[in-house]
């Protein structure tokens, strides 16, 4: 027997073994598809459940505009 043949042979073995195999891994894997496309779906539909993260830095900047538009407010009704 040739050295060719011979890996021939071992791999359609391995094919055999790893095919009787295929069914239940297939189902499973579909499965799997499924669920994680079911999760993500009710993942959408129920939304965010925390708040989007502010940076430090953002939040400095929301404070300081927030106290210039305010500070503009108050000046503008003390004089009229």
């Amino acid at each position: 027997m040739r050295r060719g043949s011979a890996n021939v042979i071992i791999r359609s073995l391995i094919f055999i073994c790893l095919a009787s195999a295929c069914p239940m891994n297939r189902k499973k894997k579909i499965n799997q598809v499924f669920k994680k496309k079911v999760k993500q779906a009710n993942a959408r539909l129920n939304g965010k459940a925390k708040p989007r993260y502010i940076s430090k830095a953002e939040r400095l900047k929301l404070e300081q505009d927030s106290d210039s538009t305010t500070g503009t407010a108050d000046t503008e009704s003390i004089e009229s």
